[in-house]
């Protein structure tokens, strides 16, 4: 029932006795609230505008995670130093995805546009752009976790806009335009009015977009610079049942493999059959009929929690961020309750796109 106080009890009963204990040691009661997560998502975009609109800093930062991917500390520096560029600021925000992933992360694509005053020139900058903004759940308050896409925060921030996937020629623009403290807008998808500030490095006419949006189809986008990715090496080691268990995870946004089941991506050997595994409900399959170098593009439906493989095969995958993948399986060593290990190369798009060119 709603709104009603509940106490978790486990009630053990024998010929002889009978005692109780709390189904959940460290809680006293529990209050069922029907919450919908939608209107969650509603709200902590709306606060979280709201904050950068009125350019409360410190009510901007309540709204971000303390574990922001990226360094929360550049954030807010970039938060702050568009306070001290822009005034007036206004944010028109159209929702275009809302994803809830494994209940702990909410992803929402977003088109902005936005307007205001530029300090140094006392006319108006009008820029629009795409952004996926990825929350996570913080004691039931959904708090920024992520950026990608074009910069609608810390806009002159050349930290936010390496993290956030944009490419290193606007990266650089945004380097620039920072040590100069000039308002230019390199990482906005558009610049549609320029406040009245330009200079040899950009201009309002640049029509720069985000350097890695190869699928975006919009009319009128000329230009864009493609990048092609990186492939790695990775390896995972595990320990297959009977006890003791030990499974090992991947995380492909640090390259790191993980002794704890809490990775991006898991290899479960299990009873000496690997299965790719993901931690998000959908987020891999094998493909067939296709080599790793002319993957060029992840597919957008089709993904599974997990799928058997074996030396060969061909795999793309979401990680919780919700960057997309592509992996080939290198070898397999299968040692029955000793040590099995997998090998494999991939690359990982960092910026949202589907783009899965690699270099």
């Amino acid at each position: 029932m709603e709104e009603k106080i509940y106490s978790s009890e486990i009630k053990i009963k024998t010929n002889n006795e009978e005692f109780r204990t709390k189904f959940f040691p460290n809680l006293d009661t529990i209050i069922y609230k029907n919450v919908d997560y939608r209107q969650l998502v509603k709200d902590a975009i709306q606060k979280i505008v709201e904050a950068y609109e009125t350019q409360n800093i410190i009510l901007f930062d309540s709204y971000v995670s303390s574990n922001f991917l990226g360094n929360k500390n550049f954030l807010i520096e970039g938060v702050r130093n568009d306070f001290n560029f822009f005034y007036n600021i206004k944010l028109d925000i159209f929702v275009e995805r809302v994803e809830k992933n494994a209940d702990k992360y909410v992803i929402i694509s977003i088109k902005w546009n936005k307007t205001q005053m530029v300090y140094k020139t006392g006319l108006q900058q009008r820029t629009s752009g795409k952004t996926t903004m990825i929350f996570e759940f913080d004691n039931g308050i959904l708090k920024l976790k992520n950026l990608k896409g074009n910069l609608i925060f810390a806009t002159l921030s050349p930290e936010i806009a390496q993290t956030s996937g944009l490419s290193q020629t606007v990266v650089e623009k945004i380097h620039i335009a920072n040590e100069k403290q000039n308002p230019v807008q390199p990482g906005s998808r558009e610049t549609n009015e320029s406040g009245g500030v330009k200079d040899d490095n950009y201009t309002a006419n640049d029509n720069v977009k985000d350097g890695n949006d190869s699928t975006n189809n919009d009319p009128g986008e000329t230009g864009k610079t493609e990048i092609l990715l990186s492939v790695k090496n990775g390896s995972v080691t595990s320990t297959p049942p009977p006890p003791p268990s030990n499974v090992h995870s991947y995380d492909f946004l640090s390259g790191e493999e993980l002794t704890k089941d809490n990775g991006d991506f898991n290899f479960l050997l299990s009873m000496g059959t690997p299965i790719f595994e993901s931690v998000s409900p959908s987020g891999i399959q094998k493909l067939s009929g296709i080599n790793f170098d002319n993957l060029t593009t992840a597919p957008e439906s089709g993904y599974l929690s997990s799928v058997p493989v074996s030396v060969g095969d061909i795999i793309v995958f979401k990680t919780k961020e919700e960057y997309y993948g592509k992996a080939e399986i290198i070898s397999i060593t299968i040692t029955p309750y000793v040590n099995d290990n997998i090998t494999f190369k991939y690359a990982l798009q960092s910026n949202g796109t589907t783009n899965l060119k690699t270099k």
